[in-house]
């Protein structure tokens, strides 16, 4: 992990342009909305890992991913 956060500095101050002032989090994504407790208890609580952000972009790329047998690495960038 600590070679990719390394890959991530470099990559964020020189290719984009970004100040180095960023929080990496743990993203879970799925093909459900999660907009009720009920939805957290069934799919994020169960995962055992502290869950920063849900999207459900990233799942459609795990499963094309998947079904070409292609490793997959996904970064989100979100500006607040």
């Amino acid at each position: 992990m600590v070679k990719f956060q390394n890959y991530l500095n470099i990559f964020l101050a020189t290719k984009l342009n970004l100040s180095l002032n960023y929080k990496i989090a743990n993203i879970a994504s799925g093909d459900v909305f999660i907009n009720k407790q009920e939805h957290l208890k069934q799919f994020i609580n169960k995962l055992n890992q502290k869950i920063d952000l849900v999207d459900m972009e990233a799942c459609s790329l795990f499963h094309t991913a998947f079904y070409i047998k292609n490793q997959l690495v996904v970064l989100k960038l979100l500006v607040m």
